[in-house]
Order: C-alpha cells, then structure tokens, then sequence
C-alpha cells in the first residue's frame, strides 16, 4: 500500500508527516527530512510505517495531520478485518445520530480545528459560530454530573458524563442538514467511533444495545496524552467549546516544541497504549486463542 502520493497535498504543507513509503520515494523527494521507521501489529497484521519530520519547533496543532492519517490507516485495516468475518459499518453518509454524543478534543486538536473553520466560506463559518454560541449557552444553564460528588471509578464517570450530555440532545455545531461540514478535518474521536449494528440503535431514545468496533488503540487518546506530557496539564475541552478555547488560550497554540521531541513523545505514548491494550485483551480471552483473534473475537460474538 502506497499511500505517497495519494497524501502528497498533506506532505508539502506539514511539516511532520505520517506515511506508507516502502519504495523510498519520500526519502527521494525530502532528502533533508528526517525519518523514523516503525511497524505496528494491528489485528494480527503487520502495518509498515515511517513518521517524515523537519527539524524544526513546531507547534502542537502540527501533529494532527500526523495523527490522523495514522488513525485512518488503522481504520482500514479495521474495516478490512472486519469484511473478513462478513461485518460492516453501518455508518452512512446522512446518518447524524452520533453527532449528538460528546466528543472530546485535546488542545491540538482544538487548534488546528479553528485554523479549518477560518478556510470555510463566510456563510457557514458564521453558522457554525452562532451555533457554538448556543451550545456554550445549553452547557451553562445544564451543570454535568460533578464526579467528586462520588466514589466511582473513571469509567463509571464517564460514562455518567456522556448520558448527560446526550440528554441535552445538543447537536454538534458543524453539523448541517445531517451532514458534516467539516467531514475531511473532523475530530479522531469521530473517526475512530464505527458502528455495525442498526443506525437506529444509535437514537437517544433507544433501548437497544449499540455494537462498537473496538480498535486495538484510539489515537484521539493518543494525541490527548500526547498534549498533556508536553503542556503539563489536560487541556482537553468538548467540540462545542473548541473555538472559545482556542480564542481564550491563543497562547498555547503559540507555544513550539522541537518536532522530533513531538514525534518521539507521539510514538513513547502510542506504544505504550498498545501495550497496555494488548494485556487487556489477553487477560480476557481464553489460552487456546491465536494471536491475531481476541479483538476480532469480541467483535463477531
């Protein structure tokens, strides 16, 4: 798989660059850059890749790109595993359900998100403003749970804290006509949420259960973890809130790091995350399963 040219638009513009390059080809057109090899076992397949850098301070929100073309790399090779066991995505264009849910975005995220609404046409970049304005008011006026109010675990927490929100069914701010706007620049946390049963399942008001394919490492966590080493504090905020963020806390997204720090950073958090996803996957499957199966395992029972 070749993915060079197919992202070469990404490649002139960024200057850290996630990339399948087994003919070389990067190393011919950017002789000057730096690379850094690596490969991941994702479902029992082996995924050959290299992060391209300058050797320059960058700023957070230059990782992004990076991150999600790694993350859209996994999810193919998600959907190809999952084509194997005669499972599909149910997700389809038009189809807005999740678009109600909470969805967190690190700092970086949160930037480079602005830095997309700025490039939107005049029209829907002030619907989507007036749209936010009115999400920031909703998430005023309905506190959410205050988890040290109780003695529950993060898990427990959390998940308090996305029925909450659900229940104020406040639809994303880029969302128009049940569609997008920001489709090819949305969150990672959008990208890497799949679904294979009903859409219907995924209605507020549904008592049925929502079956999610669970990928062997999310890189929205990632990119947050990533965010929070470097700043030395969790900046992550809700979608809704991402411009007023960004508008309030410009100083952050002016700071720079060298981007081989970044890299190295990026990927110490991924294969740690990895890591820990490979022992929980193996503590809670049976001995006699091969390597490559407890994921897929999960997802065909």
């Amino acid at each position: 798989m070749l993915l060079f040219e197919r992202e070469q638009v990404y490649q002139n513009a960024a200057p850290v660059i996630m990339l399948c390059d087994r003919q070389g080809f990067a190393r011919k057109v950017y002789p000057h850059r730096r690379f850094i090899p690596f490969t991941l076992d994702i479902l029992g397949r082996s995924l050959s890749l290299s992060i391209c850098y300058d050797n320059i301070d960058v700023r957070l929100a230059e990782i992004v790109p990076m991150a999600r073309m790694l993350s859209d790399m996994i999810n193919r090779q998600l959907e190809t595993s999952l084509e194997g066991f005669n499972k599909h995505v149910s997700c389809r264009r038009g189809c807005s359900y999740c678009c109600y849910y909470m969805v967190p975005v690190s700092c970086a995220e949160a930037f480079h998100i602005s830095r997309e609404v700025v490039k939107l046409p005049h029209n829907l970049r002030e619907r989507i403003l007036v749209s936010m304005q009115e999400a920031g008011r909703c998430l005023i006026n309905h506190r959410p749970p205050n988890p040290e109010d109780r003695h529950e675990d993060d898990t427990s927490c959390l998940y308090e804290l996305s029925n909450w929100y659900r229940s104020l069914h406040l639809a994303c701010p880029f969302l128009v006509n049940h569609i997008c706007s920001i489709y090819d620049t949305r969150p990672l946390a959008c990208r890497e949420y799949w679904v294979f049963s009903d859409p219907e399942n995924c209605h507020a008001a549904s008592q049925d259960f929502v079956t999610v394919a669970p990928l062997p490492v999310r890189i929205a966590e990632v990119v947050s973890e990533v965010c929070t080493h470097m700043l030395g504090l969790d900046q992550t905020v809700f979608l809704p809130l991402s411009l007023p963020f960004t508008s309030t806390n410009s100083e952050l997204d002016h700071k720079t790091w060298p981007a081989g720090l970044l890299v190295e950073t990026f990927l110490e958090v991924l294969f740690k995350q990895l890591h820990q996803s490979s022992l929980s996957a193996n503590s809670s499957t049976k001995a006699d399963q091969t390597d490559k199966e407890p994921v897929l395992h999960e997802i065909i029972q």
